[in-house]
């Protein structure tokens, strides 16, 4: 939608087609960060699982997310105040 305009001409008329583009691109950006997020909260544990208890990759994930399991939303807290601070 937005290939053929100059940035310059986008930030200062702000045309209809800007409004055309944001309303599409905004609902499908806010899914895939939510889903991005639903994954990251589950597979956290996968990484140190691997590192330190010798799993396989496969094995690690179905750990992390059996580990973590109703635990999403404190970890979410958690992980968002170390991104904050």
């Amino acid at each position: 939608l937005l290939s053929g305009i100059d940035p310059y001409y986008l930030q200062r008329i702000r045309p209809p087609v800007l409004w055309y583009f944001l309303a599409c691109a905004i609902p499908l950006v806010m899914v895939w960060m939510a889903l991005a997020a639903w994954l990251y909260l589950r597979w956290l544990l996968a990484l140190p699982l691997v590192a330190l208890e010798s799993c396989s990759p496969y094995q690690a994930l179905k750990q992390s997310v059996h580990f973590t399991r109703g635990w999403h939303r404190s970890i979410g807290v958690a992980v968002l105040t170390v991104l904050l601070i």
